[in-house]
């Protein structure tokens, strides 16, 4: 097992990327939260807005927002005591799509190829908000890769992993078995608050309900959420700036957790 392009700690000054064609990507999500705009819910509203964006999301469609609570039958979606509406637009592809609430947008994708051209996706949807529909003040920004394997990978994390993240995968458990276990660590880094998720799940089993379990497989997923809280006014530019910042706090940390065996795995090339 090497570590030869491992930046030494999880935090510092950012690393050079080594792009990985086959990225083990789940999910890459942005979303910006702001103080509500209660109009957003009628379609008369947003009319200027779906229309700068359309040609890039031509699919809309109307939802009212959900609470997931974890009960004694697992867990269960209902709607708030006053549901609001999320709009989705989809891409042709469906494989991006941009979300607006009366309190936030979000820019999401399963098929994540580069860096630049997810940032380029979220600062033309910020864009598109603040020219159309001026929001107020920014109450959250945050920028979110979830990282999954499966399969034979899963028996050999060793190999792909650094130890401090295994804990009880590499642990000799005698005639048992680790079964599940997800850890989660919060990290202040300057201004920007990461919270980290990593472990094992078994087949159909997922440690967040906007992601699709596999059915087949076990999985061991590292889940990076970089965010801040601070408000201020909503300026797109700044917030694409923050974006990447964010970005740029997750890739290192990333790039600490596995090893030269991971990156070529998924193609990287070193």
């Amino acid at each position: 097992m090497s570590w030869t392009h491992s930046p030494p700690t999880p935090f510092g000054d950012p690393c050079e990327r080594v792009p990985l064609p086959d990225a083990p990507l789940a999910l890459v999500l942005a979303q910006v939260r702001f103080t509500p705009i209660v109009s957003i819910a009628n379609a008369d509203y947003i009319a200027s807005f779906q229309e700068s964006i359309r040609q890039n999301y031509p699919i809309l469609t109307r939802e009212l927002q959900q609470q997931i609570q974890l009960g004694p039958q697992g867990l269960q979606t209902t709607p708030p005591p006053t549901p609001g509406v999320i709009w989705r637009f989809v891409d042709q592809d469906q494989n991006w799509r941009l979300s607006l609430a009366q309190d936030f947008i979000a820019v999401e994708t399963s098929n994540y190829t580069h860096r630049d051209d997810f940032h380029k996706r979220l600062a033309q949807a910020l864009t598109a908000l603040e020219d159309h529909l001026r929001p107020g003040l920014t109450t959250r920004i945050g920028v979110r890769y979830m990282d999954r394997i499966a399969g034979d990978m899963t028996t050999r994390l060793e190999d792909y992993v650094r130890p401090e993240l295994l804990s009880l995968e590499a642990t000799d458990l005698g005639s048992a078995r680790l079964d599940s276990g997800v850890t989660e660590a919060h990290f202040a880094v300057d201004d920007v608050a990461l919270k980290a998720r990593w472990g094992s799940l078994p087949i159909g089993v997922v440690h967040d309900p906007i992601v699709q379990p596999l059915a087949d497989q076990r999985t061991w997923v590292l889940d990076l959420d970089a965010s801040t809280t601070d408000a201020g006014p909503f300026d797109a530019s700044a917030i694409a700036e923050s974006a990447k910042k964010f970005g740029e706090v997750i890739y290192r940390f990333f790039r600490w957790a596995v090893s030269d065996e991971f990156l070529r795995e998924f193609g990287g090339d070193v």
